[in-house]
This record gives C-alpha cells, sequence and structure tokens, in this order.
C-alpha cells in the first residue's frame, strides 16, 4: 500500500482521470475536506468515497446525474454530507435529485446549470427551508415555480436564461420577506407588472437583456434598491419616479433606445456607477455635477454634440472613469479635463 501519492504523478501533463480508492488518507479527507470539485462523463465515475465527506461544505459537480442503463438512476443519498451548505449540479436534470432533500435542513446555497433542459419537478424545493441563495439556470422555466414562495429565509433568486415573458407572480415573491436580490436576466419579459413595489426589502433587481418596452412608475417605489441594472431592453424613456431611489449605487440602462433622461435620476445621490451608452440620448443634463460619488459615468454610443462643462464638477469622476468618444471629451474646456485627469 502507497503511503503517499509519488511526486511523480503530479508531473504527468496529460493524466486526466485518477481513482484513489481504499486509502488510509481517504479517512483525512472525510474530515478536513471542505470544498470539493468533480468533472465526471458518467455517473458510475462518481467516487463512493464522496457520500461520506462530513467536513464538506461545498459540493460541485459537473456531468450526467441519470445512469446511461436506467434513467431513473441517480446520486446516492447524501445523509452523511452533515456539513454541507453550497450544493451545485452542472447538469441536464428533469427534476431535483432525491439526495438533495437529504440535506435540506442545512442546505444554504443551490445551483443548478441545466443547459437549456426542461426542469419540470419543484417538490422537494419545499423542503430545503434554510435556503439563503438559490440559482436556476437554463432550465426552460415559463413561470417563477410556485414552491420558491415558501422559501422563508431565501436573500437570492437568479433565473437567468431561462423562457420568462410575464412575472405575473412575482407578487408572491413578498413571502420571501428576506429577498434583497432578485435576477431575472436572459429572459423574454416583456413588462415588469406594477406589484413588484411589494418587494420592499429588494436591493438588487437585475431584468437586463429581456425585452421590456416601459417600467412601471411603482417598480422606483422599491426604496431600498441599491443596484438596478434595465440594461438590453427596449426602453425608450425612464420614469421621474427614480429619483425616489435616494439609495441606489449602480444604474444601468444601456443598450436602450432611450431619448431622454428624467431630470430626477442626478437626484440620486450616492450614485457611483451610470452606465447610459449606446442609446440615442441628444444631451447629458448639467445637473451630473450632483453625483458626487460617481466614479463611472459611461455615455458612449449616444447622439451627444457636446458635454455639459459641470462634468468636471464631480469630485470622484477621472477620465478612466469617463466612458465617452474622445472627441467630446476634446470639446471640454482645457481647465475641465484637466480636473477630470486630476481628480
Amino acid at each position: 500500500m502507497l503511503p503517499g501519492l509519488p511526486d511523480t504523478v503530479f508531473e504527468i501533463p496529460e493524466v486526466e482521470s485518477l481513482k484513489l480508492e481504499q486509502l488510509p488518507a481517504l479517512n483525512y479527507l472525510k474530515v478536513n475536506l471542505k470544498v470539493l470539485r468533480l468533472a465526471f462523463e458518467s455517473l458510475e465515475e462518481v467516487p463512493m468515497w464522496m457520500y461520506a465527506l462530513h467536513g464538506l461544505d461545498e459540493l460541485h459537480l459537473d456531468g450526467p446525474l441519470t445512469n446511461e442503463v436506467s434513467r431513473s438512476a441517480t446520486l446516492d443519498s447524501f445523509r452523511e454530507l452533515r456539513a454541507l451548505r453550497v450544493l451545485t449540479l452542472h447538469s441536464n436534470l428533469t427534476k431535483i435529485p432525491p439526495s438533495v432533500v437529504d440535506v435540506a435542513l442545512q442546505l444554504q446555497r443551490l445551483c443548478i446549470y441545466n443547459e437549456g433542459v426542461k426542469l419540470q419537478a419543484f417538490s422537494s424545493l419545499k423542503k430545503l427551508t434554510n435556503l439563503v441563495s438559490l440559482e436556476l439556470v437554463g432550465c426552460e422555466l415559463e413561470r417563477i415555480p410556485s414552491a420558491v414562495f415558501s422559501l422563508n429565509n431565501l436573500q437570492e433568486l437568479d433565473l437567468k436564461e431561462n423562457k420568462l415573458t410575464t412575472v405575473e407572480e412575482i407578487l408572491s415573491l413578498q413571502h420571501c420577506r428576506r429577498l434583497v436580490t432578485l435576477r431575472l436576466w436572459h429572459n423574454r419579459i416583456t413588462y415588469i407588472p406594477d406589484h413588484m413595489s411589494k418587494l420592499h426589502s429588494l436591493e438588487t433587481l437585475d431584468v437586463s437583456w429581456n425585452k421590456i418596452r416601459k417600467l412601471p412608475s411603482r417598480m422606483f417605489y422599491c426604496t431600498k434598491l441599491r443596484h438596478l441594472d434595465v440594461s438590453h431592453n427596449q426602453l425608450t424613456s425612464i420614469s421621474s419616479e427614480v429619483g425616489i431611489l435616494q439609495g441606489l449605487q449602480f444604474f444601468s440602462a444601456a443598450f436602450n433606445t432611450l431619448e431622454t433622461l428624467p431630470e430626477e435620476l442626478f437626484s440620486c445621490k450616492r450614485l457611483k456607477t451610470l452606465l447610459l451608452g449606446n442609446n440615442c440620448l441628444p444631451a447629458l443634463s448639467s445637473r451630473v455635477s450632483n453625483l458626487a460619488q460617481l466614479v463611472r459615468l459611461e455615455i458612449k454610443g449616444n447622439r451627444l454634440e457636446s458635454l455639459p462643462v459641470e462634468i468636471g464638477d464631480c469630485p470622484l469622476l477621472t477620465v478612466s472613469g469617463l466612458i465617452v468618444e474622445d472627441n467630446l471629451l476634446d470639446l471640454l474646456p482645457s481647465d475641465v479635463r484637466s480636473r477630470l485627469s486630476n481628480a
């Protein structure tokens, strides 16, 4: 029996698979291994000792989670993974594996990247009562699964790259009273319902890469919002109610067809990042000088003929943080350019 791995093993660049079985060192791993990342081409390649890692905090699996012979075969029980807090499954599931329920009481983060295969059964989600973060990416979802609404401890929900066209059921997310981050990016959403305003605890909202034509004014009554991304949509205007968001630090409306900006946007004095590139804006308000914390301003790709000289009054904005056509920068008075260079 080998006392350990020979040093020469680590000098074989071509090695793709290394099996470790019946090693005394596995007893050490059972207690001390905290993070395990496994990539495999068949379920049979998953080592049995994985199921006995009592001290494991994070498990990341990348590969098919059904047996080629028996489509019903799946992962063994996770019952022994008593410390597991984070589980990532990069696969092509039709339902959440039963073994996930084995760690329901301690699991805090579940991520499923499903590669465009439709995930259909969600009832087991209800048992994950301590879940704080849930990602369901590429699962072909057409609606927000109702099982999500019973997750009282949920703080982050990410539904990237699905087939959401409407999110009327978003009202039920108010039952997730601790929800602070909602990402609905890369979907097919055409509008946001007024009752979005019921999500009082929301701090981050990402609805970028959709087909939204108009944002409801009530949406801006989510007064705790600090990060708002509505880029890559079909917006032509932003409601003046955006000025209600006095805690807003990041706002992106890039890659829309905005023709005007409400003056109230420049009342959001905590803004640090303002991304407005690739729109149809003919001018930038002189009130940009109100944004004393601004460090990044992106306005390239609009219809601007000049920049307001007041842009030099943003104390933290530098040339490197100002993304705009060079010719517009050159048109600024030399003292303004100097201030931007020395800020």
